[in-house]
């Protein structure tokens, strides 16, 4: 085994998913290289901040990190990491717009040597559709 893909969602916090982890200890285990394609598929509410109270108004509110800025945060972890497991690493840009995430999964599936997806609760939509694209498409 050469190379190790992960397919992970950004973080919400300042840490890495187990999905991650095992990642980078499957690639370090096998001396591979590891891939990172990490996209915001999924909106989980519950996440999300509380609306603010009106009694709050005079106290300035922390913005929400964006998707974008979650998806460079977890790039960072991810980086970090492998390399404080000695494990080389590339992360792959999946913004872009000519190509729809299904279809970079299945390239990017197609020529690695295994896939690990970080799955968080019920494998339900768009997750799902992502995860039958690289078991049949790949």
């Amino acid at each position: 085994m050469k190379d190790v893909l992960v397919f992970l969602s950004p973080s919400r916090r300042d840490d890495l998913s187990s999905g991650a982890h095992s990642a980078i200890a499957l690639a370090r285990m096998y001396g591979a290289h590891l891939s990172a394609l990490i996209a915001d598929v999924e909106t989980d509410l519950r996440d999300s901040p509380p609306e603010p109270d009106i009694r709050q108004v005079g106290s300035p509110a922390a913005r929400p990190a964006t998707s974008s800025e979650r998806v460079a945060r977890t790039a960072e972890l991810v980086q970090s990491a492998a390399t404080a497991a000695n494990v080389s690493c590339d992360i792959l840009q999946a913004e872009n717009q000519s190509v729809s995430l299904r279809e970079r999964m299945i390239h990017c599936t197609q020529v690695h040597d295994v896939l690990v997806i970080d799955v968080r609760g019920p494998l339900d939509a768009p997750r799902k559709e992502l995860v039958e694209a690289a078991l049949f498409a790949s």
